[in-house]
């Protein structure tokens, strides 16, 4: 989640869609002009065992509100990271929440809900998807993949969505409607991609190391991955996402 004064955006944190690069990317422009700003993400700086530089905690606790804005985070605020568009709305005031312009990322709910049971899998360990779906919203914290966090009383609320499969253009797009002309690319970290040694040595330890490669070989290998039935239930939790944000059923 960003709020940013200087450039009077919203950016609401949508789980399992590459929002917390983007959070990183943006977060720039929420930060003081004349303090460092650290490319890290932002859910892991108050955990020492993550972010180990002392410094980059001390700054983002001492500036993560601040004059030009305000940075979501992962414990320590009422300002974390996935608040609801309802919550913003209520912390920051209906007035500030109408005049900014709000934008979000959505993605195709068969490839979230995949990149959400890869990254549970230190809780199922390996187990088959239909069990780990059969568990129900809360158990898989799959609650917060039934609708985005940008939907308020049921209907979207951004003026702008960035769709995960059409990244850079989008997000370029929505940089220039805030004053974000020639936004750094570069800078756009792959936070919680699961590609380090240790997440693909966990997941070879639970048997479900080819199935995650095939997953990220291509954005239409749900279509091979999920059986008939898997399908349908994700289908069922998130029909109106596919329909409000045109994703093939």
């Amino acid at each position: 989640m960003l709020i940013s004064h200087k450039h009077k955006f919203i950016f609401i944190k949508n789980t399992k869609t590459g929002s917390s690069s983007i959070q990183t990317l943006l977060g720039k422009y929420c930060w003081p002009d004349d303090v460092e700003y650290h490319y890290v993400d932002h859910d892991f700086i108050p955990f020492k065992g993550v972010v180990k530089d002392d410094k980059i905690r001390e700054d983002f606790d001492k500036y993560k509100e601040n004059e030009n804005g305000i940075i979501g985070t992962g414990a320590g605020t009422k300002w974390t990271s996935h608040l609801t568009a309802a919550e913003i709305k209520e912390y920051i005031g209906e007035e500030i929440f109408d005049k900014y312009f709000k934008f979000a990322v959505v993605r195709n709910p068969y490839n979230k809900v995949l990149s959400k049971y890869f990254w549970d899998m230190h809780d199922h360990k390996g187990g088959d998807i239909k069990s780990w779906l059969s568990k129900g919203r809360n158990a898989c914290n799959l609650i917060h993949h039934v609708l985005p966090r940008s939907i308020e009383d049921g209907k979207p609320c951004c003026d702008f969505y960035v769709k995960y499969e059409n990244m850079k253009e989008d997000l370029n797009k929505a940089c220039k409607i805030i004053g974000i002309p020639d936004i750094d690319f570069s800078k756009l970290p792959k936070n919680k991609d699961l590609n380090k040694e240790s997440d693909l040595n966990c997941m070879e330890r639970y048997g479900i190391k080819d199935l995650f490669l095939k997953y990220k070989s291509s954005p239409d290998a749900w279509k091979e991955i999920y059986t008939a039935e898997e399908r349908e239930m994700v289908l069922r939790r998130h029909e109106r996402e596919f329909d409000f944000f045109n994703y093939e059923k």
